[in-house]
């Protein structure tokens, strides 16, 4: 996968008009980009392997510090071990982008956020203090809304008007919890795919 990613860049690279190497940076105030992909993603407490359609819109305030919108739609887990039958998150945050007199675009930020989980059933992670002491859980989990913290770090690389692909890295923290079970839901995730951006 990683192999066919850099084949993409290098071809990629191929398509940079000659504006765009000559000594400036490509982004600046009022860019807005749009991007979408398939998200991995493995969860290190519940041990498991996520799949998600990952999309965000990002609004550059200047050559420097853009505004941008995440969300991820849980697809499945897959290798056997699926603990949460929804998982579902969205992340906002100033990302803040290092100057280059290039296209490429490399950049950090850290991303509040909020995870709507609903766990398959009641053995997920640490009992909770309902387990422990009453009675058997429902058939149907309750769904629940769980505040999370997101660094991330990734970059774009802009090689025409409309065009660009990116890749990010994130890594994910905050505790589910509902009536029954107490988990971290601590996550690494990675994307990378081809976005659209208006100059």
């Amino acid at each position: 996968m990683v192999k066919k990613f850099l084949i993409l860049t290098a071809l990629f690279g191929t398509l940079i008009p000659g504006k765009a190497q000559g000594g400036s940076q490509y982004i600046h105030k009022g860019l807005i980009a749009a991007r979408g992909a398939l998200c991995y993603g493995k969860m290190f407490d519940l041990k498991a392997n996520n799949i998600y359609l990952d999309g965000n819109v990002e609004y550059y305030l200047d050559n420097k510090v853009s505004l941008r919108g995440d969300g991820y739609l849980f697809m499945n887990s897959f290798n056997g071990n699926k603990p949460l039958k929804i998982h579902h998150s969205l992340f906002a945050g100033p990302l803040y982008h290092f100057k280059t007199n290039i296209s490429f675009d490399p950049y950090i930020g850290l991303q509040p956020g909020i995870n709507l989980g609903e766990a398959v059933n009641a053995t997920l992670g640490t009992p909770s203090y309902n387990t422990q002491i009453l009675i058997a859980p429902p058939e149907e989990m309750e769904m629940v809304a769980t505040p999370l913290i997101s660094p991330i770090i990734g970059f774009n690389f802009y090689g025409t008007k409309w065009f660009h692909i990116w890749c990010n890295l994130r890594y994910i923290q905050g505790r589910f919890l509902d009536n029954y079970n107490s988990a971290s839901l601590s996550e690494f995730r990675v994307s990378f795919g081809l976005g659209f951006n208006i100059r």
